[in-house]
């Protein structure tokens, strides 16, 4: 794979080689050898995520094939999918990076760029099968950095619809859900953003802009509430700071 960090667990390091015929592997930690290999996820740019679903852990991973967007879920110990969800692409370029964020063991949020946009995902149990149902859509999308969860709020660094290089006024700029996909706000692009990182730190929203490197310092809750903002980083025009 590329662009893809490694997951342990347990004695287990899981790759993401994302082939044709193989989508995750589980190595021996300490001697290299391959203890299972799972069927293939297509295409990606993420990295194996563990999360627990209903109880059970799973290994998450997003990926795209045939002009679908694909969200696979697999055990951990013998790399058995247990999940598979998928949804027709709009857009003719696809690179998945985010993962998942987790609002608790039954839904998720997934955001992606390239015209994809946000997901809320439920995921249910029927006849000892994971279910994923689609529970609300929207247009606001994060192509590098996955939805961030500040307390019972989920944000978005989004550089609106469409191509790479696209910057729609509406979409773009940082959004806020709350826990049932509903959008609380949006500050346009009045906030540009520019595919630069979002973290938490201490409560603190940190936002990187992606092409002048400036930060923001910002207060989570039902408003957008800016607390600071400087320039720590430089960028060359063209530049880009995705990290």
């Amino acid at each position: 794979g590329y662009s893809i960090h490694p997951l342990i667990h347990g004695d287990h390091c899981i790759i993401a080689p994302t082939g044709d015929s193989v989508g995750l592997a589980a190595l021996d930690k300490k001697t290299g050898k391959t203890v299972w290999e799972s069927e293939s996820i297509g295409g990606s740019h993420s990295s194996p995520l563990l999360v627990k679903i209903l109880g059970q852990e799973l290994v998450v991973m997003p990926g795209t094939s045939d002009g679908n967007m694909l969200l696979s879920g697999f055990d951990p110990t013998n790399g058995n999918r247990v999940f598979h969800y998928t949804e027709k692409l709009t857009s003719g370029r696809f690179n998945p990076i985010p993962n998942v964020t987790m609002v608790d063991e039954t839904s998720a949020f997934l955001t992606e760029g390239y015209g994809f946009g946000t997901r809320l995902l439920k995921f249910s149990q029927n006849k000892g099968e994971i279910e994923v149902e689609l529970v609300k859509s929207s247009d606001v999308e994060g192509r590098i950095h996955p939805v961030l969860k500040v307390e019972n709020r989920y944000y978005v660094s989004s550089t609106g619809g469409g191509g790479r290089r696209s910057r729609s006024r509406d979409s773009a700029g940082l959004v806020c859900f709350d826990q049932t996909g509903k959008e609380l706000w949006r500050t346009g692009n009045d906030l540009k953003v520019s595919d630069g990182s979002i973290i938490s730190v201490g409560g603190i929203i940190v936002s990187q802009h992606g092409e002048d490197g400036s930060l923001r310092l910002i207060q989570p809750g039902p408003s957008y509430k800016e607390l600071a903002k400087a320039t720590i980083f430089k960028a060359e025009p063209g530049d880009e700071l995705w990290a």
